[in-house]
């Protein structure tokens, strides 16, 4: 019973074996840019069922396990992803070619301005004059125009003396005339102030 039992064991095995070696194929094929018939270099080849992949020679050709019904997805830098399904006459039989579309993808306009050189900044901004301080400043505030002079008048006429007494400006006139007159004295007298100081007795204008 027991040598029975072991060789039903062992014609289970070849036979699960046999049937596992039987379902495993290989799809051959090549990977070509649409619309040139050129070899697209690079490419990755992916079962999807199995997570099996490769990748394609220079030429685009490839060789990769799989099974009747499983799902290649082929991918390349540049172009659109494509997916085949595994048909009969491709498992260790017939050349399978698969075709690649380019993506292409559009780039947005791009505006490139030169900047000027330091010869035309100068040329074009070296010889224009300041601005004046009111463009510049918004906060300027002008100086105030000192008023117009008026005429003199002798002293020694009527009129003048009539001018002096009732006019405004002739008041105006005489205070400043006196207003110079005791600025020049004060002025003097530091003067002599500063040279007596030199002195012991402080007689030096005396």
């Amino acid at each position: 019973m027991k040598l029975i039992g072991a060789f039903m064991i062992i014609v289970i095995c070849t036979c699960f074996f046999s049937e596992a070696k039987a379902q495993q194929h290989y799809v051959a094929g090549q990977v070509l840019e649409h619309g040139a018939a050129k070899g697209v270099a690079g490419a990755s080849i992916i079962n999807i069922k199995t997570q099996v992949g490769t990748i394609a020679d220079q030429a685009g050709q490839f060789l990769i396990r799989a099974s009747l019904g499983d799902t290649l997805v082929v991918r390349s830098i540049g172009f659109r992803p494509t997916k085949y399904s595994v048909r009969e006459q491709a498992l260790d039989k017939q050349k399978v070619l698969l075709y690649l579309e380019e993506d292409s993808v559009h780039l947005k306009e791009v505006e490139i301005i030169a900047l000027p050189t330091l010869e035309q900044l100068k040329r074009n901004y070296g010889n224009k004059q300041p601005a004046p301080e009111n463009s510049r400043n918004p906060a300027y505030i002008p100086p105030l125009e000192s008023p117009p002079q008026t005429g003199q008048i002798s002293a020694g006429s009527p009129i003048s003396a009539m001018y002096n007494l009732f006019s405004r400006e002739g008041k105006q006139l005489l205070k400043l005339e006196e207003l110079r007159q005791k600025q020049a004295e004060e002025a003097a007298q530091k003067v002599r102030d500063k040279y007596n100081s030199f002195f012991i007795d402080n007689t030096g204008y005396e």
